[in-house]
């Protein structure tokens, strides 16, 4: 499945989740999807597992993941994952649970990446690897309250992940209004995280979301 410039806006309040890949997998690129915090059901932003031996592929690239009660991402699996699941140039801010939660098992047969994403406000842990084999890197972490990264294992987190304490109006251009595109002129604005930072000479960047459609539930 192939999802492009869509808005993804949750009413509900009992709810599994906004998305969910965990059938042959696929694509997200340029869609924001916004959640409530709700009060019951797992509320997570975007869901995807896969148990069989395949080669099914979850790929998430410049999304916007925010204000889920759940995780922004989380991979459900409970037994050996055998989906590859990449996700770059996201934003993962203020979820309820990790701003993207792994499979909870170490053994894999496929690959995890995370890159370029920024991670922010989330209730528990910017990343939370549950021990699954991921490949982290040049990703911007801060403000999670359980902390930036956990569950990693023997694998590097410190592949040019920077996690230096900031604020919302430091790097956002307008946090406030849900403009969560990095603030031309702060220390971190082109190093290519999150949805829309371009490098330094190519300015600000602009929303990328075009036409397109607005999904509410």
């Amino acid at each position: 499945m192939l999802l492009t410039n869509s808005v993804f806006d949750v009413a509900n309040t009992t709810y599994a989740s906004a998305t969910d890949y965990s059938v042959n997998g696929g694509m997200l690129f340029n869609v924001r999807i916004k959640g409530v915090a709700g009060s019951s059901g797992t509320r997570h932003g975007i869901v995807t597992s896969g148990t069989s031996n395949n080669i099914d592929v979850s790929h998430i690239d410049r999304c916007t993941v925010v204000g889920f009660g759940g995780s922004g991402f989380a991979d459900t699996t409970t037994t050996t994952p055998s989906r590859n699941v990449f996700i770059t140039k996201c934003n993962f801010i203020g979820n309820g649970g990790a701003g993207i939660l792994m499979s909870a098992t170490a053994s894999q047969i496929r690959m995890r990446m995370i890159a370029n994403c920024y991670l922010a406000n989330n209730t528990a842990w910017g990343i939370d690897n549950a021990s699954s084999r991921t490949t982290m890197f040049n990703n911007r972490l801060r403000d999670n309250t359980s902390g930036n990264i956990t569950g990693a294992g023997n694998h590097s987190t410190d592949r040019n992940n920077y996690t230096t304490d900031s604020d919302d109006a430091t790097e956002f251009v307008d946090a406030g209004t849900g403009d969560y595109r990095i603030k031309s002129g702060s220390v971190i604005h082109g190093n290519g995280y999150g949805v829309s930072d371009q490098a330094s000479s190519g300015g600000g960047g602009g929303p990328l979301i075009g036409p397109g459609r607005l999904i509410r539930g």
